[in-house]
């Protein structure tokens, strides 16, 4: 095929892949001639985007992150690391993505999706929130306990304001008030009392009302949990 032809049809899927939001391009067995071809798109208002979408569609047809590298985009480059880590299940890429916060995000990721809490330990990121500070490695945790259904996860947690943050997101997201109790903080934002606030909201039942200390917190909950 001549190379007029070929990069009018590359064009064409480019556009298509713009409008339809796909994230998927035909297996390619000449890749080197594609890499080539996507270095020479037609002209177009975004070249750079059109490369990038281009790259982004042959690396994940071909699921090979190599050809990731060639992504401008920071953002792109790090949603193609993550496709093909995704797709091969290889935690290792996760390393290849461009901040610490985008590699721990991945490692939870694929922790969530593999059921494999070991993936955990590898995030360092700490997150300050309005209220406490959060450990990635935390809430990948309790993403991974509600995930494998087993909050004893939360115990591989050695710092206890940490531990209580797990306790507290499992028992969110498994709409699990028993857990609530594992929580060694009584009052607070992260508390035994807001656990059992955030839940008697969430699932409407004012009974778990009943089972806070603080008589103010008591009586917010009643007030919003009906």
């Amino acid at each position: 095929m001549q190379l007029k032809a070929k990069l009018a049809i590359l064009f064409v899927i480019s556009i298509s892949l713009v409008l339809s939001g796909c994230s998927q391009a035909p297996k390619d067995t000449n890749q080197q001639a594609i890499l080539t071809d996507c270095e020479n798109l037609p002209a177009s208002p975004y070249p750079e985007r059109d490369k990038d979408i281009c790259y982004s569609n042959l690396a994940k047809a071909n699921n090979d992150e190599t050809i990731c590298d060639k992504i401008q985009d920071e953002m792109d480059k790090d949603a193609c690391y993550y496709a093909i880590a995704d797709s091969k299940n290889d935690p290792s890429i996760c390393e290849k993505r461009l901040s610490r916060e985008a590699i721990d995000t991945c490692y939870m990721q694929l922790a969530e999706k593999q059921k494999n809490p070991a993936l955990c330990e590898k995030a360092q990121t700490v997150k300050s929130m309005s209220d406490y500070n959060l450990n990635l490695a935390t809430d990948c945790y309790a993403d991974v306990a509600v995930a494998i259904k087993d909050p004893s996860l939360c115990e591989k947690v050695s710092l206890q304001d940490q531990k209580d943050l797990c306790y507290y997101f499992y028992s969110q997201n498994a709409r699990d008030e028993k857990n609530c109790e594992n929580i060694a903080a009584i009052s607070g934002s992260i508390s035994q009392d807001s656990c059992y606030y955030a839940l008697a909201s969430i699932k409407r039942d004012s009974s778990l009302c009943d089972k806070i200390v603080s008589h103010d917190t008591k009586s917010n909950c009643e007030k919003y949990s009906k």
